[in-house]
This record gives C-alpha cells, sequence and structure tokens, in this order.
C-alpha cells in the first residue's frame, strides 16, 4: 500500500488560535456532511463538535486525549448508527489531526483540495466561537430531530457545485447526477481519482 505525505500545517506555538480552528472546522464539517449525508441539524452540530475539538487541542498529549474522546462520544449522539461506523471507519474523520515534527497534520488535504468545499457555511460559522473548555457531549443529546436511516434522504444542508458555487438546489451529493463515488463526481473516485495526490480512498 502506497503512503501518502499529508498537507502540514504549521502553528505558531502547540495550541490553535481561533481562526485557525474555524478554518479547519469548516473544511473538515463539509467533507463529514459530503461523506455521511448529513441533515442540516447535523450540519450545524459536526462543526461545533470540530471547533471544539480544535480548540481543546494544546499539544501532542491531546490528541487522542479528553478532547478527542468527548468528541467521538458527541458524534455517538448526533450521528446514525450507519453513519458513526463510517466516520469510525475513515481515518481522516475519526483521527483529523497529528502533531508531527512540530507541526498539525491534517490527514483530510490528502483525499481534497484546500479550496474544494460542496457546502455553505453552517450558522454557527458565526455565531458559534467555541466553549474552550469543551461541551459535554450529551450537550447535543436532544438537539437532532432526526437523523438519516441511509445516504439516500431529502435533508440535507445546500450542496454547491465547487466548480460554479452554484446550489445543486439541496440534493444530497450521495443522490445527485455525478455525485460521490460516481464517475465524474467531486468526490473521491470522481475527477478521474482523489482530488488530490496521494492514495484513493482506504
Amino acid at each position: 500500500m502506497i503512503l501518502a505525505l499529508m498537507t502540514v500545517m504549521t502553528v505558531t506555538a502547540n495550541a490553535f488560535i481561533y481562526k485557525d480552528a474555524r478554518k479547519e472546522a469548516l473544511f473538515l464539517r463539509d467533507k463529514m456532511a459530503y461523506e455521511l449525508s448529513l441533515t442540516t441539524d447535523q450540519y450545524e452540530a459536526v462543526y461545533e463538535i470540530n471547533l471544539d475539538y480544535f480548540m481543546c487541542l494544546e499539544g501532542v498529549a491531546d490528541v487522542f486525549g479528553a478532547c478527542w474522546e468527548r468528541r467521538n462520544d458527541a458524534f455517538r449522539l448526533v450521528l446514525s448508527g450507519w453513519q458513526f461506523e463510517k466516520f469510525l471507519a475513515l481515518e481522516y474523520f475519526h483521527r483529523p489531526v497529528r502533531w508531527v515534527d512540530d507541526a498539525w497534520v491534517f490527514a483530510i488535504y490528502d483525499h481534497y483540495k484546500r479550496s474544494q468545499f460542496f457546502f455553505d457555511r453552517p450558522t454557527a460559522y458565526k455565531a458559534y466561537k467555541g466553549e474552550y473548555a469543551g461541551r459535554p457531549a450529551n450537550f447535543y443529546a436532544d438537539r437532532i430531530d432526526a437523523k438519516p436511516l441511509s445516504a439516500n434522504h431529502n435533508n440535507a444542508p445546500v450542496a454547491r457545485d465547487s466548480r460554479t458555487d452554484i446550489p445543486n438546489n439541496g440534493i444530497s451529493p450521495g443522490t445527485r447526477p455525478g455525485g460521490f463515488g460516481r464517475p465524474g463526481g467531486m468526490g473521491p473516485g470522481g475527477m478521474g481519482g482523489r482530488p488530490m495526490g496521494g492514495p484513493g480512498r482506504r
């Protein structure tokens, strides 16, 4: 198996500043919405959970420590069974960041271009600044009214064609023509392979 080099982002000191944490949380949430067929409610919650996780990181000891466990517990409540299983199976979602050679390393950029977005920003992008101590996972227990039973649902956030930035009429990225995993699609399996150098889906 060919190992690809992950894109590296160097941060001054170990801890994330809000600007960097928000950028990474937005990008990761966008790809989770795309691959996990998130509903609008899930879409908002996932952004908040990822932002809290990045804001909690102060060094290598935090990467897979209490902050990471709290993130997993929150996603267990927010996601449906099949979504959570897929989340665990995809390393770049489940273990999104590592501290390597004095830099934060994000596996997601080994699968998607930095400029590639599929959805509008969540409302929480401007309204939520992060709970730096971390919300308890059960905060999200009653916030999600419905969870998709399968990847095909009609309650997804508005998808955008990243080539034209035109909304795709609210069609789930898993069901629109040329969608994820189909020839011509914008995710892994489309565009003649992965959007960025390295191996395809693992």
